[in-house]
Formats: C-alpha cells, structure tokens, sequence
C-alpha cells in the first residue's frame, strides 16, 4: 500500500462501496466495502461483564448498530464490535474473532477519521482496555510528543478505589485476562503497522 497514487471510489449495486487504485508502478487494485457489525446475541445482553466494560474501560460492545452507522470504508474485511463514547470504534481486521482467537487483530477508528492496529488479537485488546483503561490519553500524547505520568493517569481513572478495583478483578477472572506490563509498549508498536487503511474520512494514521 506504499505505492498509492491516485484513487476513485464508485457504489456499484449489489456490492456496496468499491475501490479502484492507479499505484505508481501502473497496476490497478480494486477493493470492496468490507464492514460488518457484530453485536452482542440477546442471550448475552444481560451478562454482568458488558456494563463493567462500559464504566472501566469505556468500551461498550455493538448491540442494535449495522455497518450503515459507519461511515467509513477499510480496505480489508472489518467486523466492529465496540464504541467508546466519543463515537470511535473497534473491530477485527481480516474476519470474525472470539477471546480465544489469535489470528485476527483489533483496528480502531476515531470519529474524525484517525486510524490504526491498537492490537494482535482481542483478547491483548481487552487486556489493554481492562488494564490500561488510559490507553487513549497515551496515544494522544504521544502523537503530539508530549510527556506523561502513569501515576497521574492513574488516579484520572481512579484505579486504585475499591469499586473500580472489584470491577477489574471480576472483568479478568470472567474473561480470563491477566496483565501484561508490556500493553502499552505493544500498542505504541502495533500503531506503526500502516497497514490498516480507512476511507471517506480524512485518512490519517493515528500516530
């Protein structure tokens, strides 16, 4: 993808979105609108473990939303299965994945159009959500190459009150999670893969 030159995006009935690059060394490559959303089955909907996502880690996982609520276009196939409540969105590149899979990795897309791989598989993910819930703040400082304390960020969330503590703990045992002290560090990494690569919004890598 480090060749593209110049591109047009047309509907062609029947199969949504497509897209047609001329690269530099003449070789056109056509691709599809691939999004899909995969919500939370209605005999899940009532489990404990959702809400906690959503309070500690601002992470709630699709439940009545369609491909349609998106406006955007990936090159690849990308299946959303969460918000934030900024409007920014998360989802498999490549298919569709359980905690237990590894073979696919988690893109984010921000409601203004940044981009990027924040893991390898959704359960590092959900790691660095549960663990990390700062993770975002992260990202943004280190875009704009600032410094950053962890205590400072820390406290921000309260993470050391019992109540947040108690949801964490609950989340790891429900999800089998454990921590990783290298969360963060594989997140910056993952975010210098360009791979990941989203239309109709100004395209911009998150870092």
């Amino acid at each position: 993808m480090t060749k593209k030159s110049t591109r047009s995006v047309g509907n062609v009935p029947g199969f949504g979105f497509q897209i047609l690059f001329s690269t530099d060394d003449g070789k056109p490559q056509v691709y599809r609108e691939l999004n899909e959303v995969a919500t939370i089955p209605n005999s899940e909907r009532d489990y404990r473990f959702y809400k906690l996502l959503e309070k500690n880690c601002d992470l709630r996982f699709c439940r009545n939303e369609t491909s349609r609520d998106f406006n955007f276009i990936t090159l690849e196939h990308f299946m959303i299965f969460a918000l934030d409540s900024h409007g920014n969105c998360f989802g498999t590149i490549g298919g569709f994945s359980n905690i237990d899979d590894r073979e696919y990795p988690v893109g984010y897309v921000t409601s203004d159009g940044k981009c990027g791989i924040v893991a390898s598989c959704l359960k590092e993910f959900l790691e660095l959500a549960n663990f990390y819930p700062y993770w975002r703040e992260i990202i943004e400082y280190t875009r704009e190459g600032k410094k950053y304390s962890i205590e400072n960020l820390e406290n921000k969330y309260d993470m050391n009150a019992k109540i947040f503590l108690d949801s964490q703990l609950e989340i790891s045992d429900t999800l089998n999670l454990k921590k990783n002290e290298k969360s963060i560090e594989l997140l910056l990494s993952n975010l210098h893969d360009d791979q990941f690569v989203v239309f109709n919004h100004r395209l911009e890598n998150i870092l």
